[in-house]
């Protein structure tokens, strides 16, 4: 713990600083499924964020240059896990129910701010397979990156972190290529390591990530056309039995503007795939769809609204191995797929908060046809500061 009470030094005193940035931010979702899943129930779970970016010109005189640490205080109950049972979690904010050092790494600018560079403790989810569109979402199989990632390698966002290096190149004003390395170490998301395990042991090796992205010049409407690949050093098993070396996948991501009024005011659809081995990763196809509303009325231009569609497909090997019941591990239910539809609204109540009432719905949870398909009720309350 002494750890977390050196974060909380720090954040205070960097309120003190010049040139310090200090934003705070908290997320409260109240949900519950009146209708399917395993059982009925209701679940709350919040999410407590605390950031400072510091500007080192001003410390140590280092031009364009910026350390960046982040912690997370994270409770509640997981209404996915404990009632419904499925693998699309009704609360993207659930995960590691405790304190956490988050962000932890320093950033530099070079070449007139065409190149950015970090280096520390990042959190992969927020630099690959992402898009801000997803943020307007509360299930976590569209917010906040590709879901299939993490289901079939070790890939996180908030509140988990790992050592890793991050460089992005604007090549151009429409053209830019990501390039990333983490450690893949699954241990440092436990909640007993509070974002404290600092080791440099993996447990799926290197992961190596990199993604394009062009955007359309700006005599058009906004929009992102992303591909991106990664590839995993470590030894992965096979689910039908075996072992293999290296595991890959390739993405594909899209958003594009169809009407604005302002940069408040416009409507924005989106879509985005990914695919992995079959052989050796549980859920191989994922696909997600929305379109996202921003200022849908002229009296309430903060307002947002989105409808968004997911779905993922369980391996096939998988299911053969569940068939056969030779592997506990997986169950003898063959699991074929999940999918989720959200509606949400998000009234900007004031500058800080926001109230979003939102429905979701549930289909073949788990990849179960025994378990009822789901509604979820709830309302997600953000507070920023």
């Amino acid at each position: 713990m002494s750890y977390l009470r050196l974060l909380l030094i720090f954040i205070t005193s960097c309120c003190w600083a010049n040139d310090t940035h200090i934003s705070g931010d908290y997320t409260w979702d109240l949900q519950g499924n009146p209708v399917g899943g395993e059982k009925q129930g209701f679940a709350q779970a919040g999410c407590l964020t605390l950031l400072a970016t510091v500007d080192l010109d001003h410390y140590c005189h280092l031009k364009d240059t910026s350390f960046v640490i982040s912690g997370i205080y994270r409770s509640g109950i997981n209404l996915s896990s404990v009632y419904i049972n499925n693998v699309m979690w009704a609360s993207q904010i659930f995960g590691g129910e405790t304190w956490w050092l988050c962000k932890l790494y320093l950033q530099k600018e070079f070449c007139n701010k065409r190149l950015t560079l970090q280096v520390g403790r990042l959190n992969m989810g927020e630099l690959f397979a992402y898009s801000p569109l997803y943020d307007f979402y509360v299930n976590s199989g569209i917010n906040d990156f590709i879901f299939n990632l993490s289901e079939n390698v070790f890939f996180h966002d908030t509140p988990y972190a790992t050592w890793g290096a991050y460089l992005l190149a604007n090549l151009t004003p429409q053209h830019s290529v990501s390039l990333g390395a983490f450690n893949a170490n699954e241990n440092v998301a436990k909640n007993s390591s509070h974002g404290c395990n600092f080791q440099f042991t993996s447990t799926q090796g290197l992961a190596w990530f990199s993604q394009y992205t062009f955007q359309p010049p700006k005599s058009y409407l906004p929009g992102h056309y992303s591909v991106g690949t990664y590839y995993y050093t470590g030894v992965f098993g096979k689910l039908q039995g075996g072992n293999v070396r290296g595991n890959w996948g390739w993405y594909l991501m899209a958003d594009q503007t169809i009407y604005k009024i302002d940069d408040d005011r416009k409507i924005t659809p989106f879509v985005n795939f990914c695919y992995a081995p079959i052989a050796y990763n549980q859920m191989p196809y994922f696909t997600c769809a929305g379109i996202v509303f921003e200022g849908p009325f002229a009296q309430r231009p903060k307002d947002f609204g989105a409808i968004g569609f997911g779905y993922g497909s369980f391996s096939s090997a998988l299911r053969a191995v569940q068939r056969m019941g030779i592997s506990p591990e997986f169950g003898n239910l063959p699991q074929n797929f999940e999918a989720m539809i959200e509606i949400t609204y998000a009234f900007q109540v004031n500058k800080c908060f926001v109230l979003q009432p939102d429905i979701q719905y549930i289909i073949e949870p788990n990849g179960y046809k025994d378990i009822e398909n789901a509604l979820v009720l709830g309302v997600q309350l953000d507070a920023t500061f």
